[in-house]
């Protein structure tokens, strides 16, 4: 594909594969292994992240996220040579939020990895209940979680950290209500809350028959909501509650299906450009997930890409809909829209459905959704409402997301 012409800020997240053990419940591409060739990694994501320089041009660089696999276990000094390559390629914003996922484990490392440019620190506690984490699969404890976030707080690091809920333990209220109390008094400005999946492939996915009902998982999101809120947490995001101002920038690109570069094995890419035409395009790019493949490829070719094909007009919509209406403030469809376009009819009934009072998946906006509004130049801000899910909207996301894009979606004006 040909250098993008629209200038956009862009994230980028870099995947490194390695953990200490496998979670049960974990899908994304990790790997145990005995011993890891930083040189040769080094090597090759500095060849990689030469390669996209070229293919994207001059790009402000908003953000860069070191995700796993583990990338705590990193050396400092990888991580610091990494985000160094980026400055000399890029223009990197004075903001820029450079984020490490971490385990608990690894805390002894957290003032190295301050020093080498990491400014956020993305921790997996998993849970403030031994049991559970035991249950989970995890290698630490609650001693080992509250020894670390104090250590990040004596350096002085901005941290959020991830809980997970909704599982077998959870049957009883009073236990998560007990985990939020314990985990209160640790939140920075940012926490994170994922509904346990049985992903396909995963040793989780034959305990799926434990998967709780959506009442129970709405009373324990209510439960959240109301400890969270004292502290002036809100919910932005289905996952994620943050103090004013502490959004996380990096996930906000995917959410607001703004550009990003996937390096490392398995990691995608979404980047804009338009055809000869002057037409919206959507690069979808995915490496190659087995690491030494991956490598290979990239001492190749300079990159692992196994996928670097513009999206049609239909997966581009479906996307922007499974990733907006996962925001509290809901999908901006005046966004949505390319030049020329407006909704259609159709989907304007599937929304009005999903607004009736026996469904309440969509909040009823204020303004009528109309056909009629359109993108163009002379169009003005804000014509459309936010497309908006409810908290029960919410719960069932992809099963409103289905529903919403079967069928024609926008037209030309």
């Amino acid at each position: 594909m040909g250098l993008p012409t629209i200038v956009q800020p862009l994230a980028i997240y870099i995947h490194w594969p390695f953990c200490r053990s496998l979670c049960p419940y974990c899908h994304f591409n990790r790997y145990v292994v005995d011993h890891v060739d930083e040189k040769a990694w080094e090597k090759a994501f500095v060849a990689e992240l030469r390669y996209w320089k070229n293919r994207v041009g001059k790009r402000k660089i908003v953000s860069i996220f070191f995700g796993g696999g583990t990338p705590s276990l990193m050396s400092p000094e990888l991580v610091g040579r990494i985000l160094e390559t980026i400055k000399t390629l890029w223009d990197v914003s004075e903001q820029v939020e450079n984020t490490l996922e971490m385990n608990p484990t690894d805390q002894e490392k957290a003032g190295h990895f301050f020093h080498a440019g990491i400014n956020r620190i993305s921790m997996g506690v998993q849970s403030f209940h031994d049991e559970t984490l035991a249950f989970l699969g995890r290698n630490h404890r609650v001693s080992d979680i509250q020894a670390a976030l104090n250590h990040l707080k004596h350096v002085g690091l901005r941290y959020s950290f991830d809980l997970i809920y909704a599982h077998k333990n959870h049957q009883d209220h009073q236990q998560w209500g007990t985990e939020l109390t314990l985990a209160t008094p640790w939140i920075d400005d940012h926490v994170s809350i994922y509904q346990l999946t049985y992903e396909m492939g995963t040793p989780f996915y034959k305990k799926r028959h434990q998967e709780l009902s959506d009442d129970t998982v709405l009373h324990l999101e209510s439960m959240t909501d109301a400890a969270f809120s004292p502290l002036g947490l809100q919910r932005y995001e289905v996952s994620n509650y943050a103090k004013p101002d502490a959004t996380s920038i990096h996930n906000t690109m995917y959410w607001t299906y703004q550009d990003f570069l996937g390096l490392g094995p398995g990691a995608h890419g979404r980047i804009s450009t338009t055809d000869d035409q002057g037409k919206t395009l959507k690069i979808a790019t995915h490496n190659r997930g087995l690491p030494d493949q991956w490598m290979d490829s990239v001492n190749t070719h300079g990159h692992g890409l196994i996928l670097d094909q513009a999206l049609t007009r239909s997966d581009r919509l479906q996307e922007q809909f499974l990733m907006g209406l996962r925001l509290q403030k809901g999908l901006d469809l005046n966004a949505v829209l390319d030049i020329g376009e407006s909704l259609h009819p159709e989907l304007i009934q599937r929304i009005h459905h999903c607004i009736q009072a026996d469904l309440d998946l969509v909040v009823a906006p204020e303004t009528p959704f109309s056909a009629s509004a359109s993108a163009s130049a002379s169009a003005s801000a804000g014509v459309l409402p936010p497309l908006v899910l409810s908290n029960k909207g919410r719960c069932v996301l992809n099963s409103v997301v289905d529903f919403l894009c079967r069928g024609p979606m926008v037209m030309p004006v």
